[in-house]
C-alpha cells in the first residue's frame, strides 16, 4: 500500500528545494524570510512578513516537540528540523498557487525507511495548541489506509472534517533521501 503514495513538498521556483528555515541561524533565517515576503507574494509566504518573529518561535517550538514525541515512538531522526511533506497532496496549494510558480519535490512514500518519517494530521503549527495533539508513525498510517480500503482520497476527507484541512503532513527527520550533488 505504502508503495503508491507519494510525498509532496510544495515550495514556489524560487525557492532551494529541501532547505528549511528553521535549520539557518536566526539571524539568516530573519535575512531569508524578509527576502521570501518580498519576492513570493503568493498565499503563504506572508508568514514571513511583519509575523515572523511569531511564526519562527512558533515553528522552533512545534518542532522541539515534533522531535521529541517522534524519538518517544521509537522513531531514530538524523536531524533536529525535519523536512516537510504531504502524503499524496495538498488541495489548498493547488488551489491558489498557479503551476508557473510552483515546483515540487515527490518521492515515494516506500523509499522512506520509518525510522525516519512521522507524521500528523492537518498542519502541525496548528495541532501544537490542542490538548489531543498526537504525531504518528508509518506503520500507524498504513493502518490508518487500511480501515480506508486503501483509500488515500477517504482518509483525507476524514482528515478534512475533523481537522479543518485535507491534509496529512509529513516530517522526514534525515537527509539521505536528498543528497544532492553539491551537497
Amino acid at each position: 500500500m505504502a508503495n503508491s503514495i507519494t510525498l509532496i513538498n510544495y515550495r514556489t521556483k524560487k525557492c532551494a528545494p529541501m532547505k528549511s528555515i528553521t535549520r539557518l541561524s536566526k539571524q539568516q533565517a530573519f535575512e531569508l524570510a524578509a527576502k521570501l515576503f518580498e519576492e513570493n507574494p503568493l498565499p503563504g509566504f506572508d508568514r514571513f512578513g511583519s509575523g515572523f518573529e511569531e511564526y519562527y518561535n512558533k515553528r522552533l517550538e512545534t518542532e522541539k516537540w515534533l522531535h521529541s514525541e517522534f524519538i518517544a515512538k521509537g522513531g531514530k531522526p538524523q536531524a533536529e528540523h525535519p523536512l516537510y511533506f504531504f502524503v499524496h497532496e495538498w488541495d489548498l496549494v493547488d488551489k491558489v498557487w498557479q503551476a508557473k510558480d510552483k515546483a515540487v519535490t515527490e518521492i515515494l512514500l516506500s523509499e522512506v525507511d520509518s525510522c525516519h518519517i512521522s507524521f500528523n494530521f492537518g498542519d502541525s503549527i496548528a495541532l501544537f495548541t490542542k490538548p489531543d495533539r498526537k504525531i504518528f508513525l508509518k506503520e500507524e498510517l498504513e493502518r490508518h489506509l487500511l480501515d480506508k480500503d486503501g483509500d488515500i482520497g477517504k482518509l483525507l476527507d476524514d482528515v478534512q472534517v475533523k481537522y479543518g484541512v485535507r491534509a496529512i503532513e509529513a516530517h522526514i527527520w534525515s537527509d539521505e533521501y536528498f543528497l544532492q550533488e553539491d551537497d
